[in-house]
């Protein structure tokens, strides 16, 4: 095998440097000698500029002074189109009961929270009230993209805007949490209950998202999350942690964030294989021409074989096992045979990652691991 090109081992010692300023309150350290394209894969990975940017993160490095900015300007961009999407959503609310809760990052954008950069804007109401907002929006110029699936309907987009996902369950969510949600000021919109929106970030991304573990945009974003919680709901929050059947990466998570919280520094990269992967197939899979569904399906099976060599298993797909298929023949063996149902979406799924695609899910475990030893060994 090859040794680790230098935009992936440049991407993981800034990662390590990173880990260290956005965690300790002390002047920013330098930050290591890396090349432009390691420094794009780093931050087209971690998605942190604007934090980064705001700590004043290597202002006497020219190289990494230009990559923070260009990057934090387009992590603003999505910052103000998730804001302008919340405006409108706030407007489709506005008819007698219509209620509405806003999840993962666009919610701190409610509450005055750290802003992080955005892909997609995730609400949550009951079946009535998604039905109605989303008919509001499409009377806004908003148009449904692809197929609705059983816990959300089709995802609402328009020009130069973000998508807008308006879901009616949110897995790794108690039903009791559109009860518990909060309203905010200025808006008729609402957000999580601190615990649980903590939680469901930390579900989303260390169990849902297996190749996003301890990536610095999610750590942040739970950090944030982590300083709005009271200590009995950060108590209670770390208790179903450890009671989730993948406790051992959420948990890890968890105390990291706190860590970054707190400006206590995060000590050891626990999450290195992980970013390590993360470099790797981003970097590798445009010049391997994947597009589409085999694109995907190729991440899904970096990502599994990453986490597996990680000792923490991957259980991505397995949190919609619970919610029934929109595929007619699913549902229907759902409610006449449903283990047969459950074995049947098994198999697909790993089908998928494993049978289709095995070769390249142990190339970059591999070539993960190796990455590591020869930053570790250049440290």
């Amino acid at each position: 095998m090859p040794r680790t090109s230098e935009p992936v081992l440049g991407a993981l010692h800034l990662r390590e440097w990173a880990l260290q300023v956005l965690s300790s309150p002390g002047p920013p350290l330098p930050p290591p000698p890396v090349s432009p394209a390691g420094w794009g894969l780093f931050l087209g990975v971690e998605r942190c500029a604007l934090a980064l940017a705001a700590r004043g993160a290597a202002a006497d490095d020219p190289a990494g002074s230009r990559a923070i900015r260009a990057q934090a300007v387009d992590e603003s961009r999505s910052v103000l189109s998730a804001r302008a999407e919340l405006r409108r959503l706030g407007q489709a609310v506005r008819g007698p009961g219509v209620s509405l809760v806003v999840l993962k990052g666009a919610a701190p954008l409610l509450y005055g929270g750290r802003q992080v950069p955005m892909q997609d804007v995730d609400v949550l109401g009951t079946p009535a009230a998604a039905r109605a907002v989303a008919e509001a929006l499409d009377r806004s110029g908003f148009q449904g993209q692809g197929r609705a699936a059983s816990h959300r309907l089709a995802v609402r987009t328009q020009e130069a805007g973000l998508p807008v996902e308006i879901h009616t369950t949110a897995p790794g969510l108690p039903p009791a949490a559109l009860d518990r949600a909060v309203p905010v000021a200025h808006s008729p919109l609402r957000v999580l209950h601190p615990a649980d929106h903590l939680l469901h970030l930390l579900v989303h991304s260390a169990v849902h998202h297996p190749d996003r573990r301890g990536r610095l945009r999610d750590l942040l974003l739970i950090a944030d999350a982590v300083a709005r919680c009271a200590p009995g709901d950060l108590h209670a929050v770390r208790a179903a942690a450890a009671r989730e059947a993948q406790a051992a990466p959420v948990t890890a998570q968890l105390e990291r964030a706190v860590a970054i919280a707190n400006g206590a520094g995060v000590g050891a990269d626990g999450f290195a294989l992980t970013a390590a992967g993360s470099y790797l197939m981003t970097e590798a899979f445009p010049r391997w021409g994947l597009r589409g569904a085999v694109l995907e399906y190729a991440w899904l099976a970096g990502s599994a074989a990453v986490a597996a060599r990680s000792g923490a298993p991957s259980a991505s797909g397995a949190h919609t096992l619970g919610i029934a298929s929109a595929f007619a023949p699913l549902a229907w063996l759902r409610r006449h045979a449903p283990r047969a149902e459950r074995a049947a979406r098994v198999l697909v799924r790993r089908g998928k990652e494993w049978a289709l695609l095995l070769p390249v899910g142990l190339f970059i475990a591999r070539a993960a691991e190796r990455a590591v030893r020869e930053t570790q060994g250049a440290g």
